[in-house]
């Protein structure tokens, strides 16, 4: 039951931010942007059941400000859904999507994700430069290399394809300490 729910609501959540980001990339860069300054969007996400009225489980929030970024004017998306009511028993969720978006171009120029998932938790940040094709983060530095993608536009099982990404980065020696505790 934990499972399916987590699923369902995660899937949920990542389907709100890929439409909204499919509506703002699709069209293409003008002085009329398909969103603006200032627009929430704000979803209520219920269980329904036979003989069972809607259960609110989690709420979803997206909105938009303007920010600069890099001395550039940019699109903040915030994307936020969390579990509500007695959902947050069952699976606690609590995930926030940040999205910097150039004003001129909307292309992405950062990406963050802050994920809270039960007990599971994760950060990360990406940084986009068009220029070079590449996107780097604080662990990953990778550049795409479009070895396999068909059309304009990379399908998401071509964005998944480890071919189509390329290492820029030295791998690194980590060192590993191995800590012995003797009881006594």
């Amino acid at each position: 039951m934990k499972n399916r729910l987590f699923t369902s609501l995660t899937t949920t959540l990542f389907a709100i931010i890929a439409l909204q980001a499919q509506a703002q990339t699709t069209s293409p860069a003008s002085s009329e942007t398909p969103f603006g300054e200032g627009e929430v969007l704000l979803y209520n996400v219920t269980y329904r059941a036979a003989l069972i009225p809607p259960i609110n489980i989690m709420g979803v929030s997206i909105r938009t400000v303007a920010e600069n970024l890099g001395g550039k004017r940019h699109f903040h998306i915030i994307g936020n859904g969390r579990t509500t009511g007695a959902a947050k028993g069952i699976f606690e969720l609590n995930d926030t999507y940040h999205s910097w978006l150039d004003a001129e171009s909307i292309l992405p120029s950062r990406a963050s994700s802050d994920v809270h998932e039960d007990n599971y938790r994760f950060r990360a940040t990406y940084n986009y430069d068009w220029n070079s094709m590449t996107v780097s983060n604080v662990r990953r530095n990778v550049k795409w290399t479009e070895d396999s993608v068909a059309d304009t536009f990379p399908t998401v099982d071509e964005i998944k394809t480890g071919s189509n990404w390329e290492r820029v980065y030295e791998p690194k020696k980590i060192r590993i300490v191995k800590h012995i505790f003797k009881i006594t």
